[in-house]
């Protein structure tokens, strides 16, 4: 399962959600089928309006239904996803892996990536410390399904401690 966003909010009166996204809206065009808490819901209606996905979702029928979901992060299985293009990556499949240097120096590890406007943050364990550092080309030199390669230097000058 891979997480896909996290409801903000009741749409309308019928049971519509509205979804904030963390993924590109065409990765989701296909599917039919969304977990939430553990339970698949299928997917009746839906339609996407700026990075906002609104569904209507079967035995969902009405706004108090719909109330009871908010907040709550909404999953799809991965094979109902759009494949994925040349260095594009799920943040599920990047949280835990080892950071490296250039130089093969074990940094750290990937605890946890935020999903803001300008870059999305990536939060790295070194050593009992958290810090975080903006996702870009320019700190990234590779991401293997293993490992994460980042130049020292750029880090170093990117990274807070949170």
């Amino acid at each position: 399962m891979i997480e896909i966003g996290k409801i903000v909010k009741p749409q309308r009166i019928k049971g519509e959600i509205k979804i904030i996204l963390n993924c590109n809206t065409d990765r989701i065009n296909n599917i039919e089928q969304i977990i939430i808490s553990g339970e698949k819901f299928n997917i009746e209606e839906k339609r996407i309006i700026d990075n906002n996905f609104i569904i209507k979702l079967k035995d969902i029928n009405s706004r108090n239904d719909a109330e009871k979901l908010r907040n709550l992060s909404v999953f799809a299985l991965r094979e109902e996803l759009k494949c994925l293009e040349e260095n594009e990556y799920y943040y599920d499949d990047l949280i835990g892996l080892k950071v490296y240097n250039e130089n093969n120096e074990e940094i750290g590890i990937i605890e946890d990536i935020d999903q803001f406007g300008s870059a999305d943050i990536i939060y790295i364990r070194e050593r009992n410390i958290l810090f975080s550092v903006p996702f870009i080309d320019t700190i990234f030199k590779s991401i293997s399904e293993n490992s994460v390669i980042v130049f020292q230097e750029e880090y170093d000058n990117f990274k807070i401690n949170d």
